[in-house]
C-alpha cells in the first residue's frame, strides 16, 4: 500500500459583494490522489472559514487503509465588499427665531461585513445650516479601504414674518403732518 499524495496550492478568495461577514470558506486541494485507488478523505487545519488576511493551512489526505500525507499552503482572504451606508431623507426645517439659520442634527448609519466603520459627513450633524438648501455628503471607509457615500439636502426656510421697525422721527415745530 502506497500513501496518498497530498497536493495543495495557495488560494486567494474575496469576501464579495453582499457578504455578511468577513470569513470565507476555501479549499487548498490541488488534485490530491491515492496511487492505489483507495478512497481518500481530506481535512484542512485550521478548517475554515478563514478571516481577512493570510492563513497558513495544512491539508491532510488519508486513504481507507489509514495511510496519510500532508501539504501546506496559504489562504488569502481579501475584503472587497464595500460598506453599506444609509442617509436620511431630505430635511426641510424653519430657521431659528431671529436668525437666518438653524442647527440641524441627523443620523447617517453604516454597516460593514468586517465590523463597524465610522461615518463622516460634511457638513456634520449639529451644524448651523444657513437659509437655503445645502447638500450633505456622507462617507464611510472600512478598514480594507472600501468606501461608500450617500447624500441628502437640508433646506432651511425663512418662516418668520417680517417685523416692522418703527424709527422715531421729529416733526419740526408748526408742521402737523
Amino acid at each position: 500500500n502506497q500513501p496518498p499524495v497530498a497536493r495543495s496550492r495557495d488560494v486567494t478568495v474575496f469576501t464579495g459583494s453582499g457578504a455578511t461577514d468577513c470569513f470565507v470558506q476555501a479549499s487548498i486541494d490541488d488534485g490530491s490522489f491515492d496511487p492505489d485507488d483507495n478512497s481518500i478523505t481530506f481535512t484542512q487545519s485550521p478548517p475554515g472559514p478563514y478571516p481577512v488576511g493570510t492563513t497558513l493551512v495544512t491539508l491532510t489526505v488519508t486513504d481507507s487503509t489509514g495511510a496519510s500525507s500532508t501539504s501546506t499552503s496559504t489562504v488569502t482572504v481579501i475584503d472587497n465588499a464595500p460598506p453599506q451606508i444609509v442617509c436620511p431623507a431630505n430635511i426641510v426645517v424653519g430657521n431659528d427665531e431671529g436668525k437666518c439659520s438653524t442647527v440641524v442634527t441627523f443620523t447617517v448609519t453604516a454597516t460593514d461585513n468586517c465590523g463597524a466603520a465610522p461615518v463622516f459627513s460634511a457638513p456634520p450633524s449639529g451644524y448651523a445650516f444657513p437659509h437655503g438648501t445645502t447638500t450633505v455628503v456622507a462617507k464611510v471607509l472600512d478598514t480594507a479601504g472600501n468606501e461608500a457615500t450617500c447624500s441628502f439636502t437640508v433646506t432651511v426656510e425663512d418662516r418668520e414674518a417680517p417685523m416692522a421697525e418703527c424709527v422715531p422721527t421729529t416733526n419740526p415745530p408748526g408742521n402737523n403732518v
